[in-house]
């Protein structure tokens, strides 16, 4: 079991990162032509980088909820 944390300020620790990596991974292998992405690299980084932005900005709108 690995533990997954978000700061405060939307950043996350390695445990997440790794599965953030996977479920990208996972995503871009049967899509990434539909995604309309010219590889298969570039669908997963597309892939990381929404799914990183997506939780950053969802721990940070939650904490900031926390603080009213």
């Amino acid at each position: 079991m690995c533990p997954l944390v978000i700061g405060p300020f939307g950043e996350i620790n390695g445990d997440f990162d790794k599965l953030i990596v996977e479920l990208a991974n996972f995503g871009a292998e049967g899509s990434w032509r539909q995604m309309g992405a010219r590889s298969l690299q570039e669908a997963r980084a597309c892939n990381r980088a929404f799914l990183r932005r997506s939780v950053g900005i969802c721990a940070t709108r939650q904490n900031a909820q926390l603080k009213e």
